[in-house]
């Protein structure tokens, strides 16, 4: 159990191999886990960020105001996971919950070029009340995939799952949930560029719970976006993409009521649906 620290485990910028996180309980005050210049495979197994183990430890008492205010902090500024260059990332059986940002996913701070940032698997995931769930400004091109993966809120948040420029990678998800009210529950606002559009794959995708009075389920200012066996679950708002994509294929999808898109006029040969 790692609690009340600024920083958790820094692995990097120093070059670094083969670490291994197991049966870890851990709340940090800015990053839980920093990975960077990792030259062959780190894992995680078991790793559960939580800032109710702060909160609520047994060593020194916490106020109800004290709690308030952790909680607070928590939510605006705490990141779990910072992922830079890491060859062949496993990780398995992950919870994060209350945090600014479940997994970010970062350009490495000591390397360039498109090989300098993460490639690897994530399976068994749960992100609860995260401001953002996933943030991916950056990966190899051969990617990170995610399967079993359910993000939700009880909360006003940003986001479920973020891309944002310059994302250049692919990023794949099998069977994800997304559900709560998120002001983006689905964002990409990677790089449109030929050759190097910023990817978002998605195999058995649900989508439920967020104020479709005004927000989109799936928002696609530029990148490339698939959905196949999408099961959009609000009656309205279920697709955005802007004239700035590079692509969006929506297949085999299911909609509650009638499919209800915006796409801006310069992207409609771009859009498959």
């Amino acid at each position: 159990t790692i609690i009340g620290a600024w920083d958790g485990i820094i692995c990097g910028p120093k070059h670094n191999e083969l670490f291994y996180l197991h049966n870890l309980y851990l709340y940090c005050y800015n990053i839980g886990f920093f990975n960077d210049n990792n030259s062959d495979i780190g894992r995680m197994e078991n790793v559960r960020c939580n800032p109710d183990y702060l909160a609520e430890n047994r060593i020194v008492r916490y106020t109800d105001i004290q709690k308030r205010a952790l909680y607070s902090w928590a939510f605006e500024h705490s990141t779990a996971f910072m992922l830079a260059k890491n060859d062949w990332g496993y990780q398995y059986n992950i919870y994060v919950k209350g945090h600014s940002c479940g997994f970010n996913f970062i350009h490495s701070r000591a390397r360039s070029g498109n090989h300098a940032a993460m490639n690897g698997e994530c399976t068994n995931v749960v992100l609860e009340n995260c401001n953002t769930g996933i943030r991916i400004e950056q990966t190899k091109i051969a990617g990170i995939a995610f399967t079993n993966l359910r993000i939700t809120t009880d909360r006003p948040s940003h986001a479920g799952i973020e891309s944002v420029m310059p994302y250049h990678g692919v990023c794949q998800f099998l069977n994800t949930e997304i559900r709560g009210d998120y002001r983006y529950p689905l964002i990409s606002a990677g790089s449109s560029l030929e050759n190097m559009p910023g990817s978002l794959k998605f195999v058995n995708l649900k989508i439920g719970g967020y104020d479709s009075r005004r927000n989109y389920a799936v928002t696609v200012l530029s990148g490339s976006v698939t959905v196949q066996n999408g099961d959009f679950e609000e009656q309205k708002r279920h697709i955005f993409a802007s004239q700035d994509i590079y692509s969006l294929s929506l297949l085999g999808c299911e909609y509650s009521g009638e499919p209800d898109f915006c796409i801006d006029a310069g992207a409609d040969d771009r859009v498959q649906s």
